[in-house]
């Protein structure tokens, strides 16, 4: 291709034969000094590669003008940005342009079961007095998400619009949801073994007060912790429940009771009665009762298992003797 360009460059370019005679009488004319016999051949060269260069860059320009309909030249800044710049010393084919693909956004369930922080507890799981026939969609008992398609890519997506949740509004629901409350869960929680896919568990979803889960759990925490003025209390006042349809039974609990000062000290209390076992494992003895105490920085973490309950006190910022009247507290009850 290099060849036929340049071939049909210098056929192209016009010869001035007057010109070119009177150089030559005036070369047989002129004596040629030594120098210039030396850097002739140089500046021949140099010339021939500065026509080569120009034909190359301009032969693109030539094409699109005569390809043009009826004869009219084109914009030269259109023709100039889209002409192909060939570099001299370069003989390798430019590669084309690779086509941009555009994914559009897939919808991912983001419901996975809770990971433990700790070894698994054994469970107890209530007994339900009957096993009615499922009445939920078997996508949703199945923990499927249930995610419309993914919106297309000049299209955004509408945000969902949450329904306000009434007290005592019974819904279907997905219990592996209840992993994703508005309670953060802490890391030193038993792994859930509540959780199941078992389409043919009937559940339904209700909203319990504090109140009513204290009445469940058969111990007011709020009273026996007893903690100074200065701790506010920041935990939540009500939590969406799974409950067996026939017994009204949670199927998974798992309450937070935070407290915070204003200097950084805090104390978190978290209980659960379906995921409930004694203790494998302990190093201190409090109250009578089999504990299982860990220390990370300020951070103080006591499990133990009283009255059917699995208790896990967290302190931050307040030593161990704290720690331990809140757990004796506790179990004293």
């Amino acid at each position: 291709m290099f060849q036929e360009w340049y071939k049909k460059a210098n056929e192209d370019i016009p010869v001035n034969e007057l010109l070119k005679e009177r150089l030559k009488q005036k070369a047989r004319q002129q004596r040629k000094p030594a120098l210039y016999k030396k850097i002739y051949p140089l500046g021949a060269a140099v010339a021939g590669l500065m026509i080569v260069a120009a034909t190359i860059w301009a032969y693109p320009l030539f094409t699109q003008i005569q390809q043009k309909p009826g004869g009219d030249i084109a914009d030269p800044a259109a023709i100039v940005q889209n002409a192909t710049f060939v570099p001299i010393a370069s003989t390798e084919p430019i590669p084309a342009e690779q086509p941009t693909v555009s994914q559009e956004p897939q919808a991912v369930s983001t419901e996975q079961p809770v990971q433990a922080a700790r070894k698994p507890v054994r469970t107890q799981k209530p007994a339900a007095t009957s096993r009615p026939q499922h009445t939920e969609q078997p996508a949703q008992a199945a923990g499927v998400s249930s995610a419309k398609p993914a919106a297309p890519a000049d299209e955004e997506p509408a945000a969902p619009t949450a329904e306000p949740e009434q007290p005592g509004q019974v819904q279907q629901t997905d219990p592996a949801s209840e992993a994703q409350d508005e309670q953060t869960l802490p890391e030193a929680t038993p792994e859930v073994l509540g959780v199941t896919s078992d389409p043919d568990v009937p559940l339904e979803t209700v909203v319990w007060t504090r109140q009513e889960y204290i009445a469940y759990l058969g111990i007011d925490v709020e009273q026996a912790l007893d903690l100074p003025e200065e701790f506010a209390d920041i935990g939540a006042e009500r939590k969406s429940m799974s409950v067996y349809t026939d017994t009204k039974l949670p199927y998974f609990d798992l309450w937070s009771f935070k407290y915070e000062a204003p200097d950084g000290r805090s104390v978190t209390v978290k209980t659960t009665k379906t995921n409930a076992a004694p203790l494998d494992t302990s190093n201190r003895q409090i109250a009578g009762a089999d504990v299982l105490l860990t220390e990370e920085e300020q951070t103080l973490t006591a499990e133990f298992y009283y009255k059917e309950i699995h208790f896990t006190v967290i302190t931050t910022g307040m030593p161990e003797q704290e720690l331990t009247d809140i757990c004796t507290a506790l179990l004293s009850a």
